[in-house]
């Protein structure tokens, strides 16, 4: 029975701070003279925003977006699908407008057109891409009656093959390059579906579950103490096993980017940490609220 139907605000928090640390680690990508991914980060502010842009950004977005689809009062697969429509044909419109445009016409200017750097700023594939398919996939699974637990295995699976299939590369036809790389490993992905897609289903699950709770005060104690046994007891075998703990969150040669099973149980309960931190600091005090909200509604335009 969905009796916790309000706005879970601690959510907004979650989206906020997933905008402050995809604009801070952005920003250090572009105009800093520190290669994030060249060096492993050593100092504390380096691996914060790191840190921070790790589960923090991306996978605490595509949490929040799971659980706003079971919030959402158009949570029909069409309305799903039909926004899945707009929010991919928004990812490619960025691209031109913030790559692609900008870029070959200083290029033109200059005559030093670089086709490589024009191709791979009209087809990259971001967040926005993966927000556009997620919605989609979800739209069929609920058109086929999967429940939103069982999406999560779904997406284990899926998750299993993107590892185990070879990375598409600049040798494939250029068709199956740009179209695959929505999908599969390639240069062109940040955050390819079958790799990315089970950060969405557990916030499905998690919202699914939460939309259910009459007593959030109960229920956060145990997703916090639950939560931070589970990453001390993995943390601990981790290091044990000699694992250097900065491969699940460093940009360095790009490791962020090729997540695997590890990473997603890593970021799954930093995510769940986080949310109980925001909802146990709600109770007390809500700073900055009215931006917060803002920021939650209007993440998409925002980015």
């Amino acid at each position: 029975m969905r009796v916790n139907t309000k706005r879970q605000v601690e959510f907004d928090y979650i989206k906020t701070l997933a905008i402050f640390f995809m604009v801070i680690i952005h920003v250090l990508e572009e105009i800093s003279t520190y290669g994030p991914y060249e060096v492993i980060p050593t100092g504390f502010w380096e691996n914060l925003i790191e840190f921070g842009a790790g589960p923090l950004a991306a996978p605490g977005f595509m949490c929040a977006m799971g659980v706003g689809i079971i919030y959402s009062r158009h949570s029909e697969p069409s309305e799903l699908f039909r926004r899945g429509v707009r929010l991919l044909i928004l990812a490619i419109g960025l691209n031109l407008a913030r790559g692609f445009i900008p870029t070959g016409t200083v290029s033109a200017i200059r005559g030093t057109i670089d086709p490589d750097r024009l191709f791979y700023l009209t087809f990259n594939v971001d967040i926005l891409h993966l927000a556009g398919l997620s919605f989609m996939l979800t739209a069929l699974l609920k058109k086929l009656h999967i429940p939103p637990l069982a999406s999560v295995p779904v997406a284990i699976v899926m998750q299993i093959i993107g590892n185990l299939l070879p990375p598409l590369t600049e040798d494939c036809p250029v068709v199956l390059y740009v179209l695959g790389s929505l999908f599969h490993t390639s240069p062109l992905s940040a955050f390819p579906l079958l790799i990315c897609y089970i950060h969405v289903t557990i916030g499905i699950a998690f919202g699914d579950i939460l939309i259910r709770q009459k007593d959030l005060e109960r229920f956060y104690r145990v997703v916090f103490w639950g939560s931070l046994s589970l990453l001390a007891g993995l943390l601990f075998t981790l290091v044990s096993l000699g694992y250097d703990l900065k491969n699940l969150y460093v940009l360095y040669n790009e490791l962020y980017y090729q997540q695997t099973f590890l990473h997603f149980i890593f970021n799954t309960l930093i995510i769940m940490l986080e949310l109980s931190l925001f909802h146990f600091m709600l109770n007390r005090f809500r700073p900055a609220e009215g931006f917060v909200r803002v920021c939650g509604k209007n993440v998409n335009s925002i980015y």
